[in-house]
């Protein structure tokens, strides 16, 4: 099946089309966008590491730097867990910088959109995302027998994360204990920007 979008380019349906189609138990289909460019608008960075507050610092900062350049601009921070939107939320409400950011679970950001998504919560083990804890564990159990690929209702979350966005998607990840999908993300075949020197050292490791 071919689909078009009006609400999101082609970087971002490509690479998140590519990642959710990787379960070969997901529903086959074919994205297009009207919203063409030539250079990835899928970015990610790291989270300060080493710093207690990295993660919500670097929100900060790409809020900051978004409202520079696009000061009308919506944004939404999003995340697995709602403890890392509260300290987000607090973080930017500190700096004045909260004003037309939303903040939306994974779960619940299905239907929404946003000029700009920054996506945090990226380490690896319970609290991560994807998650090891018990409850992605039930999830899983729960799914039908047919569609036991590893992580694949988190990976149907990532990609509505990702395609909340319109015209760029941000990702914070730790690269001391990295998730799972930042790591498959660094593969050759996925085309993200990478703008953090403890990430492109991950990617050199990883190839």
């Amino acid at each position: 099946m071919r689909l078009f979008f009006d609400r999101f380019n082609n970087s971002i349906a490509d690479t998140a089309g590519q990642f959710i189609m990787e379960n070969p138990e997901q529903f086959r289909k074919s994205i297009d966008t009207h919203t063409k460019t030539d250079t990835p608008q899928i970015f990610l960075l790291d989270d300060k590491p080493g710093k207690e507050n990295g993660v919500v610092e670097r929100v900060a900062e790409v809020v900051s730097k978004i409202r520079s350049n696009e000061p009308a601009s919506t944004v939404a921070v999003i995340a697995r867990y709602n403890f890392l939107l509260d300290e987000a939320k607090h973080a930017l409400s500190k700096q004045n910088l909260s004003n037309n950011v939303h903040f939306w679970s994974f779960h619940k950001s299905k239907g929404l959109e946003a000029d700009h998504c920054i996506l945090i919560g990226f380490s690896g083990g319970k609290n991560g995302f994807p998650g090891g804890g018990r409850e992605e564990t039930l999830i899983q159990a729960l799914l039908p027998s047919s569609d036991s690929y590893p992580h694949a209702e988190e990976r149907r979350l990532m990609y509505v994360g990702l395609t909340r966005a319109k015209h760029k998607c941000y990702i914070i990840a730790d690269p001391v204990s990295p998730s799972e999908f930042v790591t498959e993300l660094l593969s050759p075949k996925y085309n993200v920007s990478v703008v953090s020197a403890a990430i492109s050292f991950m990617k050199s490791a990883e190839l």
